[in-house]
This record gives structure tokens, sequence and C-alpha cells, in this order.
């Protein structure tokens, strides 16, 4: 992989020499997101992953005044299914701290087992 690594850190050199930060953010976030297209793909035979986790996230952001792009590694324990995202971290004084993310699909269920969804017979089975 290191021939691949040479040819890419060649070819950004020979292009960015002329750009603005503005510019060179600019395409490093079209680089990273052509790679990320390219290996979002399942290899063949691989089946849908139902949950992912890790016990790190990257943040990446573009700065307001700048217009440069940073990244950061944050001690942050993620867990993904298909309810939502959920991120555990620790707050200043070292107490758990959680935040949720849910999708459309699971704030509808919630909603309907809390009685506020709508009065209909989902399987067709009640009078």
């Amino acid at each position: 992989m290191e021939i691949i690594t040479n040819q890419l850190e060649q070819l950004l050199r020979q292009h960015t020499q002329n750009l603005t930060p503005e510019e060179t953010a600019s395409l490093r976030v079209q680089c990273m997101e052509t790679v990320n297209r390219f290996f979002d793909g399942l290899p063949a035979g691989q089946s849908p992953v139902s949950h992912l986790s890790a016990h790190e996230a990257t943040v990446e952001f573009t700065d307001e005044a700048s217009g440069l792009l940073y990244r950061r590694q944050l001690p942050i324990d993620v867990e993904e299914n298909g309810n939502g995202i959920k991120l555990t971290a620790e707050d200043l004084h070292g107490k758990p701290l959680e935040m949720i993310f849910y999708t459309a699909e699971s704030i509808r269920r919630i909603y309907d087992l809390m009685g506020h969804g709508p009065d209909e017979d989902q399987c067709h089975t009640h009078v």
C-alpha cells in the first residue's frame, strides 16, 4: 500500500502548490468523500452490518473564521444500530454523559409504544 500513498502524495504536491487554504480544505473534503464512496460498498457475499461500535470517534469540522478543515480523535464510545446512534463520554467531573440520535422510524415506534401513535391495527388482528 506504500505505492498508493507515495503516488497520492506526489499527485497532491504537484496540484496544491498555488491553492489558498480554503481551496486546500475543499480539496481535502473532496478527496475524503471520493475515498469514502469507493469503500462504502459491501464486499461480495458480505451481509449488511446491523450493529457498529467503537471506543474512539473522529470529529471533522471546518473552522468558520479560516475555512480550514480540522480533524480530532476523541475518547467517545459510539454504538450504532437501526434505532440510531449513541455517543457516551465523560463530563468534566468524570460522570458518564450520553447523547442519542434516533432515526425517524425509531421515534415513530417510541411514540407508538407510549400510546401517541395512530389508532390503527397494524397487524389487522384486532376488532
